[in-house]
């Protein structure tokens, strides 16, 4: 995981509690320091996939216990699935006042296209996994990879009293690949144990949004009798079904909790001879977010919690190749042009001087407007007179950058608020600009993480530090 973030501490689970599990989850990364710490994992644009964050370990009065091991193990993961709107994903750990964020490891698994249609009508095109059972007998309590290509979890249900178990080894045809629900997990399902008693699902969830998307996925594994029955949630917007001989139906639903809590009916219709069924049921809760293509509206979103300095021209990059930068509407008056307050226009030229203020902002880790200084576009003129970009630059990085990426996002910055705006550069030639800035940083990042740079980097601090004197005043 070390490659995805920079921040945190590591730690090892003790001897005697490492056991039989996987190697991945042996080690505990914790993170004492931040509110926030983000990972950044590589994505495709348009593609579906399914982020998991999971440990073992549990802490002891809010750290991991040790110097470096933790002991106390248990199981916890937290699942969601998002459609990517860029080339890369933040994955946060948040500090909630709760104890010391940790993680053993982050996965992300990529999704078929076609999976979870619904996935792409939700406005924020991502959701939290709620719940994801397997209704059914099964050997082990979770059932996943290799059964399932997609490596999701299905939990095995606990046995009602009200139901029985229902198996067979026939094959499920999954005529519609929409959700590709694994073979072993419909070859068994649940069975009301008479016609007059309902099959009944209850769980508390809880949702954001007050909005959870339910998936029942449906298989019969005989034809020779009628199986109808109704399906409501919390009694109300009753729909009927009548499961396929040996291939997948799925039930969609869109609902919104009241109180947190959801309890799914199945109950027998009059014309029904056998007795309602369900093989397997999801639910999600939809993740807020107002608009997955907006640039963060205040920048100490970005530089605020201590981000490494690729993953800042990474977010900056993704901004201007996708102009989510609506400086219009979206960006603070006080990264406006000077020359709005006078004329109440915004054009073009005015969205680049905003874009501009935002690259100083996330360089030098300051607001443009502080008390008693000038405008951020003044303070960083004066600094890079001397050229020290180690004056410009965020201390919080620690001089932990590319010296030509940090001078060519600041260099780009002062271009776009020069106060002639004719002389600025169009979003094009400042996404060009930023993606040379990224790809120096990515190289000095790569190395060292490889270990190329051995012991030369030493002798390379003062570069890291020091631009030529000639700058832009």
């Amino acid at each position: 995981m070390a490659p995805y973030v920079d921040t945190g501490e590591n730690h090892r689970l003790l001897p005697g509690e490492e056991g039989q599990r996987e190697r991945r989850y042996l080690t505990v990364r914790s993170f004492p320091s931040g509110v926030r710490n983000c990972y950044s994992l590589p994505t495709v644009a348009g593609a579906k996939y399914l982020v998991r964050v999971a440990s073992y370990s549990t802490c002891t009065s809010g750290r991991p216990t040790g110097r470096d091991t933790v002991s106390n193990s248990s199981y916890w993961f937290r699942e969601a699935m998002f459609v990517a709107w860029a080339s890369w994903v933040p994955v946060c750990l948040v500090n909630t006042g709760r104890g010391t964020p940790f993680v053993s490891a982050v996965e992300l698994r990529p999704l078929g296209g076609e999976l979870y249609p619904a996935l792409n009508a939700i406005q924020s095109q991502s959701m939290r996994l709620v719940q994801r059972t397997n209704m059914g007998p099964s050997k082990s309590r979770i059932l996943r990879y290799p059964d399932d290509p997609y490596d999701r979890r299905w939990l095995r249900m606990q046995l009602d009293r009200t139901w029985k178990n229902l198996s067979t080894a026939s094959t499920i045809k999954d005529t519609s690949l929409d959700y590709a629900v694994p073979l072993p997990v419909m070859q068994t399902a649940a069975e009301a144990v008479s016609n007059e008693t309902s099959l009944a699902i209850t769980g508390e969830y809880k949702a954001p949004m007050g909005q959870l998307e339910v998936f029942m996925h449906f298989a019969d594994f005989q034809n020779s009798q009628i199986r109808q029955f109704s399906i409501s949630f919390n009694k109300k917007a009753s729909v009927q079904m009548r499961p396929s001989y040996l291939a997948t139906d799925t039930l969609h639903s869109t609902y919104k909790a009241t109180g947190g809590v959801c309890t799914m009916t199945l109950t027998s219709t009059s014309e029904s001879t056998l007795r309602p069924m369900l093989n397997a049921f999801e639910v999600y809760s939809v993740i807020p977010r107002d608009n997955p293509m907006t640039f963060p509206r205040d920048c100490n979103n970005v530089v605020g919690e201590g981000l490494n300095w690729r993953t800042r021209v990474r977010v900056v990059v993704e901004a201007a190749q996708e102009r989510v930068c609506d400086l219009f509407s979206r960006v603070k008056c006080r990264d406006w042009e000077p020359k709005y307050f006078y004329t109440g226009r915004l054009t073009e030229s005015s969205d680049v001087y905003s874009f501009g203020v935002v690259l100083l902002e996330i360089a030098i880790g300051e607001s443009p407007i502080l008390p008693e200084l000038s405008h951020i576009v003044h303070r960083v003129k004066n600094k890079i007179a001397t050229g020290n970009i180690s004056l410009v630059a965020d201390t919080r990085l620690r001089g932990s950058y590319e010296v030509s990426s940090m001078w060519k996002v600041v260099d780009t910055a002062l271009l776009c608020t020069t106060d002639i705006g004719t002389q600025r550069p169009t979003m094009a030639a400042v996404v060009a600009l930023l993606k040379e800035s990224l790809a120096l940083e990515e190289t000095r990042a790569d190395s060292t993480f490889s270990g190329a740079t051995g012991t030369a980097s030493a002798s390379t601090t003062s570069s890291m530090n020091f631009g030529p004197l000639a700058r832009r005043s």
